[in-house]
């Protein structure tokens, strides 16, 4: 088992940040997939303001760019493999609102669920659950769907990428933003 990197020791968010920064992820996962590109500019501006209100600002925005990179490559994945289907799309770009996801779901990780860091595996299951969870209820709310033979791809990348985020990328995150 690869040893646990730990986390440098930070300023606690507040109470009032954490529950902030969760609220606001979740109105911003569903206006993303009930208004689409008109809820990025929204969230772009939930982005701006969270890491210019953030206690680990430097690796929050360091996670979102990395995050957003990451959501190009997949969803890229998700839309041209047919794991995912969306109505009124074509082609290899994801929609902007579907990349959106990605950065925002990166604002959680040094807050409202760091807890979840130094239990890599715990993390690991809850991301699979969690992330085809998403995946399932967002494609219903937004009219597209889920293949349901191919879609368990999701739960496993989302169990790597968080298993992967907490031995690695979040404690490099500190490192990287020095």
């Amino acid at each position: 088992m690869p040893k646990q990197t730990a986390l440098p020791e930070l300023p606690k968010s507040p109470l009032w940040w954490m529950l902030l920064n969760i609220f606001a992820f979740q109105l911003c996962w569903f206006s993303l997939v009930t208004l689409g590109n008109a809820a990025v500019p929204w969230v772009i501006a939930w982005l701006i303001g969270h890491w210019s209100l953030s206690p680990t600002a430097d690796s929050d925005r360091y996670l979102m760019g990395v995050f957003a990179a990451i959501g190009i490559i997949a969803e890229g994945f998700h839309l041209y493999s047919g794991v995912l289907v969306l109505p009124n799309h074509g082609g290899p770009v994801p929609p902007l609102w579907l990349i959106a996801f990605w950065p925002l779901f990166a604002t959680l990780l040094n807050h409202s669920i760091r807890w979840l860091i130094p239990r890599p595996w715990l993390g690991a299951g809850l991301a699979a659950i969690g992330g085809w969870l998403s995946y399932f209820a967002g494609a219903k709310l937004a009219g597209g769907y889920l293949d349901q033979t191919t879609s368990f791809v999701i739960a496993i990348e989302w169990a790597i990428l968080f298993y992967l985020s907490a031995i690695w990328l979040v404690p490099k995150s500190f490192q990287f933003t020095k």
